[in-house]
């Protein structure tokens, strides 16, 4: 049985991986190739090509070679780490550089780099760029489009409830109060607007003064006050307008995820939201005429931290094994912005994507970007921020972030207090860390 296991896999491998790029005519037989691996789709593809062919035609050493693999992508890459036919370079968006630096199935970038490049890199990029993509004092991962988080809002709803548009709120006393003028409940008590409604706890733990890891100490940050009180906050809206009035009020739209006209901000359903930058562009697409604004994340009342939040983002990794690591590590400076910072600007602005520093940012190309998006400038002024978060890096970091994700939905079912709902968590992962200890894939 276990033999014909190993013969299924080794068939499947076959099928999978060897020789990609077959799939993919060369216009440059006499340079070396670079494979590159991606996710995207659609209209994301195209900016991909795009970005390819702009480092094939700027030089004459390498020629990348971008194949998209939108399903089972990371169960491929590892599949061809393990046969020996990697890709060069692949982008990613999963939580994946704690678990494969670990197990050394990705190479640390640094490696590639001199002492001086590297000294460069870190005192230019912007904090968050960092630690997105480092795990145990060694970089893996370059992003090449943070995910960053603002609020929007709709100013007609400010004018109508009596609040100023010009001032959005700066602390989160300030929020809940908008919140209750800007939500309309019916006679019968069913809603009719949402003013506000928070949701993701670690998108607002930051701005309590929370978060689940603390830098300092190399430890992960659970059972503390700010977590409870954020916890506690996001609970009160639940509790204020009824969990059963809220999932009827949802369920009343058919879509909240599309990013076209059915978005409920769009529609009128939401006030204020809590939303990435890529709803910028997506506005700008579906909804020209929409008036709309965004501003940063409140601190909390008690002057917590500013321009905090919680960043995700897409990265490139190079795997164990590629055959052409040096060119996949200059094709990754090119579109991230290392090497020519103005010329990558215009990728940034192709894709609708967050800078990895402030020379791509203050670049001709960017700045015209932010005059025809101006809603785009409340994302890249947090930037520089060192309060931004972002995942634990731990090397089961997906299953911590799943298990954080479930654990405040029971919080704000109401099926769990806020404490018991974190003594809960904590317990799962102390359980976890045992059990990665024990089979030596700590």
């Amino acid at each position: 049985m276990r033999l014909a296991v190993i013969a299924a896999g080794i068939v499947i491998l076959g099928l999978i991986v060897m020789n990609p790029a077959s799939r993919i005519s060369r216009k440059h037989s006499d340079r070396q190739q670079v494979i590159f691996w991606h996710m995207w789709m659609g209209e994301w593809k195209t900016v991909v090509d795009r970005i390819t062919d702009d480092f094939n035609r700027g030089q004459s050493q390498y020629e990348v070679m971008a194949l998209s693999l939108p399903s089972g992508a990371d169960a491929k890459f590892l599949l061809a780490v393990a046969g020996g036919d990697p890709p060069d370079v692949m982008a990613q968006w999963n939580s994946v550089i704690p678990t494969w630096a670990s197990r050394g199935v990705i190479i640390p970038l640094d490696s590639l780099m001199t002492p001086a490049e590297l000294a460069e890199f870190k005192r230019t990029c912007f904090p968050v760029i960092w630690k997105i993509g480092t795990f145990r004092d060694h970089f893996y991962g370059l992003c090449v489009g943070l995910n960053i988080f603002s609020l929007y809002y709709r100013p007609s709803h400010f004018i109508e409830a009596g609040l100023d548009p010009d001032k959005p709120p700066a602390t989160i006393s300030q929020l809940d109060a908008m919140a209750q003028k800007l939500t309309i409940i019916a006679k019968d008590a069913s809603i009719r607007r949402i003013g506000f409604l928070p949701s993701v706890l670690q998108m607002w733990a930051p701005s309590f003064g929370g978060g689940f890891y603390d830098e300092t100490s190399d430890s992960l940050t659970i059972m503390t006050q700010p977590n409870l009180r954020t916890l506690e906050w996001i609970r009160g809206y639940r509790q204020r307008y009824g969990v059963q009035n809220i999932i009827r009020y949802e369920s009343s739209f058919l879509t909240g995820a599309s990013g076209d006209l059915d978005w409920p901000f769009i529609t009128g359903g939401y006030s204020i939201v809590l939303d990435g930058q890529w709803r910028v562009a997506q506005l700008a697409r579906y909804a020209p005429k929409l008036d709309y604004r965004t501003a940063p994340l409140p601190a909390a009342d008690e002057g917590e931290r500013e321009k905090a939040g919680f960043c995700s983002g897409n990265f490139m990794i190079i795997p164990r094994g590629a055959k052409c690591p040096k060119g996949a590590w200059e094709f990754m400076k090119h579109w991230a912005g290392v090497t020519d910072p103005a010329n990558a600007a215009k990728f940034y602005t192709w894709g609708g994507w967050m800078p990895i520093n402030q020379a791509i940012v203050d670049s001709p190309d960017f700045q015209q970007y932010l005059k025809e998006h101006p809603q785009f400038r409340a994302f890249v002024d947090t930037l520089p921020s060192p309060n931004l978060q972002v995942a634990p890096p731990v090397t089961y970091q997906n299953f911590f972030m799943d298990r954080l994700t479930q654990m405040a939905d029971r919080v704000m079912r109401l099926s769990q207090t806020p404490e018991q709902g974190l003594q809960s968590f904590r317990r799962e992962i102390e359980t976890e860390q045992k059990r990665t200890s024990e089979s030596g894939h700590e």
